[in-house]
């Protein structure tokens, strides 16, 4: 099934229209050229070369392709800011954290170049990222996948301030594939941190991406996210695609991303941020409609930063009733097997809209609770037949129709 998924994801992916991002869209240099002009000043910009068969990490050298190195981590304590570390097609297997120096680019060879993240150090039931970014720094074209399943957090690529990690700003992620039992891109700093994320798929049991603990920002272009929970880690959480919290934001352009829980958890499904910082341009957002899954959850104002436009929506489909929360997004109703009833926020924000449809065929009626507000005069509203829907918005008082 995670196999079919991924595939799915994948193609997705590849055919996806992402937002113009041309100017900042990581660019691979030619393994050939193994020495470049660096705008670090007099500084000559070099590659290094990984590879798991034939390197060394004795004879490697810096610049020399003839004498690649055995391992990621003795090519990256080797590498110069402007310098750029190739990883050939094969597994790396890890056991400590591969620290990406500032100004460094680690590119590997697609997703058939594999990090497998054995990591052991653990502070307060996490482990380190299998990847750490610093600043000014390029991940691209690899995959990281963490072995371990067991109690304690695992993740994927950022930085995290209690495993002493310094901040990073203007990293950049491009075109990987990740998958943790907790998070997949994860920033938590003290200092304010930054980074862009392109065309990359993270498979998570928890989230796909996390900002937490400072005003840190995050941006993806055409990016896709699954995350099925329960984690292991903590089978308690719910699944959830992208969190901030902290001040942090995160924005994203075109992909998507879809949230499931596989068994019945305390905690609901979550689509968006737990913050107050998601803005989206295009991107579709999914949860599978059980009755722990509901799109978006989070405190109340949470959401103050959603915008978008025509193109830009966020998709539910239910097939239990719930309780509607704060943020404008399209919502499919089933009603197959009982009566359902759609409430409303108590306390929706000015311009929130909702387009509403009942999917079933069914003579079940969906009523439309107001949850006090009246909806053109009334306390509620319903749905009777197959495709009958609803377009209401807030005008600060009452929710109109379109």
């Amino acid at each position: 099934m995670k196999k079919l998924l991924t595939a799915f994801l994948f193609s997705l992916l590849l055919s996806a229209q992402a937002a113009d991002y041309t100017t900042n869209k990581p660019v691979a240099r030619d393994p050939g050229t193994t020495t470049t002009a660096s705008s670090a000043g007099n500084r000559v910009a070099r590659s290094l070369f990984v590879d798991n068969v034939n390197g060394s990490d004795t004879s490697g050298s810096r610049g020399r392709r003839d004498q690649p190195f055995l391992t990621i981590a003795a090519a990256l304590a080797d590498a110069q800011s402007g310098d750029t570390v190739f990883v050939g097609v094969g597994s790396f297997a890890i056991t400590n954290s591969l620290v990406v120096p500032a100004g460094v680019k680690l590119q590997g060879s697609g997703w058939d170049t594999i990090i497998v993240n054995y990591e052991t150090n653990v502070v307060s039931s996490h482990y380190k990222n299998g990847i750490t970014l610093s600043s000014r720094c390029t991940v691209s074209d690899l995959q990281v996948t963490n072995a371990a399943m067991d109690s304690f957090c695992q993740r994927c690529i950022g930085v995290d301030y209690l495993m002493g990690d310094t901040a990073c700003t203007n990293a950049t992620v491009a075109r990987v594939l990740t998958y943790a039992d907790c998070d997949n891109m994860y920033v938590a700093h003290t200092n304010i941190c930054s980074a862009d994320y392109f065309d990359s798929l993270f498979l998570s049991k928890w989230d796909c991406v996390a900002f937490f603990s400072g005003a840190h920002r995050g941006r993806l272009f055409n990016c896709f996210g699954y995350s099925t929970g329960p984690s292991v880690f903590s089978s308690a959480q719910g699944s959830h695609a992208i969190t901030t919290s902290g001040g942090s934001t995160v924005t994203t352009y075109g992909g998507g991303f879809y949230v499931t829980n596989q068994t019945s958890t305390t905690a609901a499904a979550q689509l968006g941020a737990s913050g107050d910082g998601l803005i989206s341009y295009g991107t579709i957002f999914s949860a599978d409609g059980g009755a722990n899954a509901v799109p978006f959850l989070g405190a109340a104002g949470s959401y103050r930063n959603w915008q978008g436009g025509p193109d830009s929506s966020s998709i539910a489909a239910y097939t239990a009733s719930v309780t509607l929360t704060n943020q404008s997004f399209r919502v499919g109703i089933s009603s197959s097997t009982g009566i359902r009833t759609l409430t409303l926020p108590a306390t929706p924000k000015t311009g929130q809209q909702f387009h509403i449809k009942k999917t079933s065929s069914d003579s079940n009626i969906v009523t439309i609770d107001g949850n006090g507000n009246t909806i053109e005069g009334s306390s509620t509203l319903t749905l009777t037949n197959q495709y009958d829907k609803l377009n209401i918005w807030w005008n600060g008082s009452a929710w109109l129709k379109d």
